[in-house]
């Protein structure tokens, strides 16, 4: 006991009554090797649950590391290494004995307003493993082998730019904690005399839950888009699933009364499409309200800007369109084999199709891409998406 690391001399005494006996006492030089190196939790103002911990003498990593307590009126926004400024340290961060630090600062800052901060490490996202064994569909068709593990999302820290698919924690209560993951998709879609792919509000963040809501509360299951098989209304039947103001009081709309925008085959050039219904003509868009919802659905132009410019694909109806924004596939059969809890595919989007009545689009995990399906089909979900101000987003 209080042994250093290094080398020691262990001297062995004979004891009066011994049966066997030495001629003399025995001398021993032993190195004594170390535990482990200590990595140490400066909580900077905060507090921690433990001030340090060991890692192995041959890590090449940092490995998991705990999350500091802020300050009443603060967030902790992940460990670095400095006091202020310095560089961020996660458990995934490379390590390499004798020259990278193992002191580590908690960074801190102020909670006022914000609604959701960024996941800063990688630990802490989410994963499912791959059941299917498909080598053209499902995750087995994308770049994982059966048994391996999808990570959902991406972890940043604090202070680079958002990336589609980086994973934040959301405090839809207003006396919640944050607890609720979503991902940010996209800007927030505008459209009005420009309906181009291009009319984004840079200032709104839209970010989608992790799974979908059934009545109005979280849910595995799939739901329809309309039960009456028709699209040109919206998607009236599966934002009666959402979360409700009152269900998630920290989170609202920037407008509840929306356009409904309806996309041809890929193209989506958002021109009024013209529907006959028992001999009456419909025409989108249309007006749509989701008064009294916190959430809506994700559209098609959403997904397409986030997600084109990561699969380097431009046609939504490509296999493997969604192979990089495989987040919005979470709790679906695009990992899972169970066909009774879990939809076939991903989300409904808001998006209605262009060429017939009864259609519309939603993310499809079994082809990886963005497809259509009947409007009273359940194979989709009611996956809330959310528009928060950037201002209100830590990142």
């Amino acid at each position: 006991n209080g042994v250093s690391a290094g080398s020691a001399t262990i001297t062995v005494s004979q004891t009066s009554g011994t049966t066997h006996l030495a001629a003399t006492d025995v001398t021993y030089t032993a190195t004594i090797e170390p535990a482990g190196i200590t990595i140490t939790y400066n909580a900077n103002g905060g507090s921690v649950s433990t001030p340090s911990k060991l890692i192995a003498m041959d890590a090449t990593t940092y490995g998991e590391l705990i999350e500091a307590t802020p300050t009443s009126g603060n967030l902790f926004t992940g460990w670095y290494d400095a006091a202020s400024g310095g560089n961020p340290i996660t458990s995934i961060t490379a390590f390499t004995n004798g020259t990278s630090p193992t002191t580590l600062y908690a960074h801190y800052a102020s909670s006022s307003g914000i609604k959701c901060k960024r996941v800063f490490d990688a630990h802490y996202l989410h994963t499912e493993t791959c059941q299917q064994s498909s080598s053209y569909y499902y995750c087995s068709g994308d770049r994982y082998t059966q048994g391996a593990t999808i990570t959902y999302g991406n972890a940043k820290a604090n202070g680079t730019l958002l990336v589609t698919g980086d994973a934040f924690d959301c405090k839809v209560t207003t006396n919640g904690g944050y607890t609720e993951r979503f991902y940010y998709v996209s800007d927030r879609w505008t459209p009005g005399t420009d309906r181009t792919d291009s009319a984004f509000d840079n200032q709104t963040a839209v970010l989608i839950y992790y799974k979908n809501f059934k009545d109005g509360a979280p849910s595995d299951l799939g739901v329809a888009y309309n039960s009456n098989n028709i699209n040109y209304n919206g998607p009236v039947t599966a934002v009666t699933h959402l979360p409700t103001t009152s269900t998630w009081s920290n989170i609202s709309l920037n407008s509840t009364s929306r356009m409904i925008y309806a996309c041809d085959n890929g193209n989506c050039s958002y021109t009024p499409s013209l529907y006959t219904n028992n001999g009456n003509n419909e025409i989108t868009p249309k007006p749509y309200s989701y008064t009294g919802y916190a959430a809506r659905l994700l559209t098609v132009p959403e997904l397409k800007k986030g997600c084109t410019s990561i699969s380097g694909k431009t046609t939504i109806t490509s296999i493997g369109y969604l192979k990089a924004c495989n987040f919005v596939f979470e709790r679906t059969q695009y990992a899972n084999t169970d066909t009774t809890t879990y939809p076939t595919y991903g989300p409904w989007l808001e998006t209605p199709y262009a060429s017939d009545s009864y259609s519309a689009w939603s993310a499809d995990g079994f082809n990886r891409f963005v497809g259509i399906g009947d409007a009273s089909n359940t194979n989709a979900g009611a996956r809330p998406a959310i528009e928060v101000s950037k201002s209100n987003i830590l990142y």
